[in-house]
């Protein structure tokens, strides 16, 4: 049985970007809104807390251009499905460990499962709705998304002050089973059924690898997203508990202002591009410009110990550079071959999220180095202000590479610009 009408169509995409919400979810809450938590619970390092962050992103990156090759064979829905076991099998593991092995396996798997969403929602999207709805239902994928992102944040921070978060997550493994049943209990759509037999192939990745235009939007699109998505999920909530002493409620409301601020520069920063003639520099720069900024304000703030909402400027700043994804995404698309676009996009997706991993990780080591300084109360461990300064010059650094190397980018005026298209 087939999907026929648009009102079906429309219920499919809505279950799916439901679906793609608990994904998104399990980015951001994990392991940043919970961090102390799980340090406290399992006496584990800030490393290894960090390390779960990394490993999900680290799987999740390295698997972008394989699962866009499986959905273009094999079909979206399929890849989609099995994908989606995978992710509900480590949701529902992670809350049943109690040990740190337990805890890295379940996030693999997670990451493994969330892997295959993104792209197999997006295929699935332009084969019900084509071409001349594709952006519009893009944005409201992008949109539901950092939803679940930002239920990650305070949200979720208050219903594991009640209910505990190894409870917290058993509800949520199991409200993202049910939607995965719905989703595979739905009719199919009739394109389902005419599946593209493309065969694997690493030409259209050569290509785009060796285009001189794509590469310096390739690396600052991917350190500015990264050097956000770090403090958003990663050290953003326990830096505030632990410098400026805020409550967990209070830090969890910051990022949660934080991710607000970024959904509303996704929805927006591509209408006001295209007021403009489809200018798309100015937004990159702008982007990483932010980042820069934020950097310095933070490093200026620890020094001289300004209050909470002088930090939370720079989380609003932090969270608007990384707003500017749409642009970022947009000019991937124009600066390779039209036959390349989906894999222009999932190969800077991928480099988004393997720059999170490294950067997490290495953060988690910067402040393990100051673990003698550090001080150990019932619920927390509190790492001191020198720790957050050395990850913070470290971010500095990489976001003023990221602004220098925006000014390499071609403007495309929402054309196309690669000289030598041709067909793969």
């Amino acid at each position: 049985m087939y999907l026929e009408n648009r009102r079906s169509k429309l219920f499919l995409f809505g279950i799916m970007a439901v679906f793609y919400f608990f994904a998104y979810f399990q980015r951001v809450a994990v392991p940043g809104t919970i961090f102390n938590r799980l340090q406290s619970d399992l006496g584990i390092s800030a490393a290894s807390v960090t390390a779960l962050s990394s490993m999900f992103m680290c799987v999740y990156a390295s698997t972008q251009l394989f699962v866009g090759m499986l959905a273009d064979r094999y079909g979206g829905m399929k890849v989609l499905i099995s994908g989606g076991v995978l992710f509900c099998i480590g949701a529902f593991m992670f809350p049943y460990s109690t040990s740190v092995p337990g805890l890295f396996i379940s996030r693999i798997i997670t990451g493994l499962g969330t892997s295959c969403l993104y792209l197999s929602i997006v295929k699935e999207t332009d084969n019900m709705f084509g071409k001349k709805n594709f952006s519009v239902m893009l944005g409201l994928i992008f949109f539901i998304g950092y939803s679940g992102g930002l239920a990650g944040t305070l949200p979720f921070e208050r219903v594991v002050s009640v209910f505990g978060w190894r409870e917290s997550l058993k509800v949520i493994a199991l409200i993202s089973t049910l939607i995965l049943l719905a989703i595979m209990l739905v009719p199919r759509h009739r394109s389902e059924k005419e599946k593209d037999k493309t065969s694997f192939s690493f030409k259209p990745l050569w290509i785009i690898l060796k285009n001189k235009y794509s590469l310096p939007l390739f690396f600052s699109g991917s350190v500015n997203f990264a050097v956000y998505f770090t403090i958003q999920t990663v050290i953003g909530k326990k830096f505030l508990e632990d410098y400026v002493s805020m409550s967990s409620y209070a830090a969890a409301s910051f990022t949660c202002l934080m991710m607000l601020f970024t959904m509303f520069t996704l929805l927006s920063s591509g209408i006001v591009s295209k007021l403009l003639g489809n200018r798309r520099r100015i937004f990159i720069n702008t982007a990483t410009s932010l980042s820069v900024l934020s950097s310095i304000m933070m490093i200026c703030g620890l020094k001289f110990g300004f209050s909470g909402f002088f930090f939370l400027i720079c989380y609003i700043m932090f969270g608007v550079s990384s707003g500017f994804s749409t642009i970022f995404a947009s000019m991937a698309r124009e600066l390779n071959p039209p036959e390349c676009m989906a894999l222009s996009l999932g190969l800077l997706n991928g480099l988004c999220y393997v720059l999170v991993a490294i950067i997490s990780n290495i953060a988690g080591f910067i402040m393990d180095a100051f673990k003698d300084s550090v001080i150990r109360t019932a619920h927390s461990v509190i790492y001191p202000a020198g720790a957050y300064m050395a990850v913070f010059w470290m971010l500095f650094g990489l976001s003023a590479v990221s602004f220098l190397v925006s000014f390499m980018i071609r403007e495309t005026n929402g054309n196309h610009i690669y000289p030598e298209a041709k067909s793969i």
